[in-house]
């Protein structure tokens, strides 16, 4: 037999070989996990999957500022030098 209530559903069943009846109140929070806001839950994984790939692209091609600005340096000093051993020719060339 099952009423229900505002509260949830009684269960009365025949349990057990002594035929005692068992009465079980079955309310929403027993029956139900917690909801989920679907979309929400879409974006935040996407989150999560865009963040780690980004992690991995850091590690395969990026460098820190410090590298960036040796590499520049070095590039700018090579230049310097690479015109200062430029012979002048007097065709302005």
């Amino acid at each position: 037999m099952i009423q229900r209530l505002s509260i949830g559903v009684i269960i009365h069943d025949q349990t057990g070989q002594d035929g005692r009846k068992a009465t079980h109140l079955v309310t929403a929070e027993t029956c139900m996990g917690d909801l989920v806001n679907l979309r929400t839950e879409r974006k935040r994984a996407k989150r999560v999957q865009a963040e780690q790939a980004a992690a991995s692209n850091r590690l395969v091609h990026g460098r820190s500022k410090a590298e960036r600005a040796l590499e520049q340096a070095k590039h700018e000093k090579s230049g310097r030098s690479l015109d200062q051993h430029r012979i002048q020719r007097g065709d302005g060339q």
